[in-house]
């Protein structure tokens, strides 16, 4: 890195009740050594836990909390990336959603890995009290996750699962742990994908190389239960 290059350590960002089209936790096209976002309120588009852009890496961890606590509630209406927009994250990942609306707009779902951009670490995925007209995905959208994922969920609903990732690699274990919630059969859904299904695997292409464990204890009204992809 040069000199010149744009740096910062770790990032804070509290949203109690903004209306905000797009909330990055890293940089547009200087790097960060970590990230941590606090959604609890208020409306936002697109939300990327790590960096906007191709050199906005994040050298270190994102933690990602997007938590209601009361009658202001988070909205999303359209993405959520536990990692960047077309930049790598070189940790691991933590997300949180609680209390929550996650809505479908243009074709978009949540991940907990990037959007064309690795993950070096671990994502853990944690779902509860929410309703997500949407796909969950473990991994990301054309972005490689190269350590485990754990994704969870104890209440809520949710259109349809992926351990997995979106066209991409998983280069550990995937571990699902369903213990609540539903899955909505008449969800939307992005293209490809069959509302009201949960799949261990991946949608469209990419490999994972560990182990597929789905642990599902409480959730409810699933239509289709797929080991891989």
């Amino acid at each position: 890195l040069s000199n010149t290059t744009p740096r910062s350590s770790l990032q804070n960002i509290l949203l109690p009740g903004a209306t905000v089209n797009r909330v990055c936790g890293g940089g547009y096209r200087g790097i960060v050594y970590g990230t941590d976002v606090y959604i609890k309120g208020g409306t936002v588009n697109h939300v990327y836990a790590g960096g906007d852009g191709a050199n906005a890496h994040v050298q270190g961890n994102t933690k990602l909390v997007i938590k209601g606590a009361g009658t202001n509630n988070p909205i999303i209406e359209s993405h959520i990336y536990g990692g960047g927009n077309l930049s790598n994250v070189y940790g691991n990942v933590d997300v949180t959603i609680s209390n929550a609306t996650v809505t479908y707009r243009n074709n978009q779902a949540v991940y907990g890995g990037g959007n064309k951009g690795d993950i070096s670490g671990d994502v853990t995925i944690k779902i509860e009290d929410t309703t997500i007209n949407n796909a969950v995905f473990g991994g990301g959208n054309q972005g490689n996750v190269k350590g485990n994922v754990t994704l969870n969920m104890s209440s809520g609903s949710a259109s349809a699962m992926f351990g997995g990732a979106n066209a991409a690699d998983i280069g550990g274990n995937v571990t699902m742990n369903l213990t609540g919630g539903t899955i909505n059969k008449n969800g939307n859904v992005i293209t490809g994908v069959d509302a009201g299904d949960i799949y261990g695997g991946n949608n469209q292409s990419g490999s994972i190389k560990g182990s597929i464990t789905i642990n599902a204890s409480g959730i409810r009204d699933v239509n289709w239960m797929m080991g891989g992809g």
